[in-house]
């Protein structure tokens, strides 16, 4: 799966308390809380994290300063399964998490009791905490799923 998101110069600053999720990179029944991997912004960053079902619950994979206007390529490897792997790739590049040793691929279980039955879904979405703005704009381009990255890509 790939997109690009532009965050306008006008993007207010996310406090460390609050969040927004950029999309859902896959998500299913039993709908129960978070997917079990996310890209949101919290404190001035974008963050891969994991959910609250992870062996380490809410870890943080990677991390990195926003960038306000300019368009940014975000592109997902996945396997949904519960020995299945995840890979990020910001702007065409892999990202390097550095649990439990750094590495491009991360192997951990996309199936968990947030979305264990199915059938998956993959939707760009702005969800942010409540109340946290009165209305907040982000702006997405260029959505596909391929079955490659140079499809996703291209």
């Amino acid at each position: 799966e790939s997109y690009q998101v532009l965050l306008p110069a006008s993007f207010p600053y996310v406090d460390p308390t609050g969040w927004v999720a950029l999309g859902r990179p896959f998500y299913g029944a039993a709908y129960n809380g978070s997917p079990p991997v996310g890209l949101s912004i919290v404190d001035g960053e974008l963050r891969w994290q994991q959910n609250g079902y992870a062996a380490q619950p809410w870890s943080i994979l990677w991390e990195s300063p926003i960038v306000l206007d300019q368009w940014i390529r975000i592109t997902w490897h996945l396997v949904l399964a519960t020995d299945g792997l995840a890979e990020l790739y910001i702007n065409d590049s892999p990202v390097s998490v550095s649990s439990p040793v750094p590495a491009y691929q991360l192997s951990m279980s996309l199936l968990d009791a947030s979305n264990d039955v199915g059938a998956w879904v993959s939707q760009l979405s702005v969800y942010y905490e409540r109340n946290e703005f009165s209305q907040l704009t982000i702006y997405f381009k260029d959505f596909k799923i391929a079955t490659t990255q140079a499809a996703a890509e291209g």
